[in-house]
């Protein structure tokens, strides 16, 4: 194969580089592939430079042509090397199950005794199972469970929040718009907290100083409502999610259990913020008021609230205690047996 320049600007191509050219075109055009036709343009690139293929391929990009002659050096001019399936996996079904167990536990949904939902698996099987209600929104439970995921399974691959988000919009579920049945634990606490802030706001102090109070009873509401309930265990070296410590009756031995198999060294940081947010109110009121009087009327509200708030905390550790006793109960109920939840007085 040879050509001969005639002139600067014309090219005079020997007759039977032609036909040659002509039927690698022609195959590098009807390939169905770009291995396929790089493993065509590679039987001619390492012998022809980039402008004669060019003027026989108009659409080769000079990239193309350079990967040609390396897969002539690599694996041979017209070496077809047949590349295997590459299977794309998103997610591994661990991850799955985890994100799932975790918004099925009962920290995140709440069975109810009406409703139902019909889920359609994809051989068209149909099954009916009970309606729940999620205690939270879709961005707080996924925030949950990376905290919760961080603490209790450290190194653990999470998905993404994207993948969150379509799992939890798959898995229809209603939301709470309200307490569930008379906890008045729950409306009474969540009372305080905004009869707090009513009395922060009422203060004669400094406007950066009342918003940063103010912030701070928010933060440690939304902790006490969403977060606080993940972090109990019936063992934790943190006193504040310790069951058997928290609920133990120092007076009764009938009504206590020993730590002894654990000790007390650590300190939730959103604990101690919540306990500092509520000294840090105490402290302002009494310093920005200066009628004895009204400073004993407002602590005494203040007190009330605190102690809304200390009771809803205690009902939080005691509901996560009877969860845990119900579902011992579960793993061990018989088929011939049934189970009864008259919790709550609902």
């Amino acid at each position: 194969m040879f050509f001969v320049i005639v002139e600067s600007n014309i090219t005079v191509y020997d007759r039977q580089l032609v036909p040659v050219m002509n039927g690698i075109a022609e195959a590098y055009e009807n390939a169905v592939n770009s291995y396929t036709r790089r493993s065509i343009l590679s039987i001619v690139a390492p012998k022809i430079n980039f402008s004669i293929i060019q003027s026989f391929i108009p659409n080769i990009t000079y990239y193309r042509f350079v990967a040609a002659r390396l897969h002539a050096t690599r694996a041979g001019s017209g070496a077809l090397i047949e590349r295997p399936p590459r299977v794309v996996c998103r997610f591994e079904p661990a991850q799955v199950q985890h994100f799932i167990d975790f918004i099925l536990s009962n920290y995140v949904c709440t069975d109810i005794p009406f409703g139902e939902r019909t889920l359609t698996l994809s051989d068209g099987t149909k099954l009916h199972v009970p309606d729940t209600i999620r205690n939270y929104d879709s961005t707080r439970i996924i925030m949950q469970y990376y905290k919760y995921t961080t603490e209790y399974f450290p190194g653990f691959s999470v998905l993404q929040e994207s993948s969150l988000f379509k799992i939890l919009s798959e898995c229809k579920a209603s939301t709470r718009r309200a307490v569930s049945g008379l906890n008045y634990f729950a409306a009474n606490g969540s009372e305080a907290f905004d009869r707090i802030i009513e009395l922060i706001n009422d203060l004669n102090i400094d406007a950066n100083e009342r918003s940063r109070l103010v912030n701070n009873i928010r933060k440690g509401k939304q902790y006490l409502k969403t977060d606080f309930k993940t972090n109990v265990a019936r063992t934790s070296s943190v006193p504040d999610h310790c069951i058997c410590f928290s609920l133990s009756d120092p007076t009764s031995n009938a009504f206590s259990m020993s730590c002894s198999d654990h000790k007390h060294d650590q300190v939730c940081s959103e604990c101690f913020y919540l306990a500092q947010a509520l000294q840090d109110s105490s402290q302002a009121i009494e310093n920005s008021i200066n009628d004895e009087e009204e400073v004993k009327r407002t602590m005494y509200k203040f007190t009330l609230a605190y102690d809304a708030i200390q009771a809803w905390k205690s009902h939080q550790l005691r509901s996560v205690n009877q969860d845990l006793g119900r579902e011992c109960i579960l793993d061990v109920l018989g088929e011939d047996t049934i189970y009864l939840n008259l919790d709550f007085a609902m």
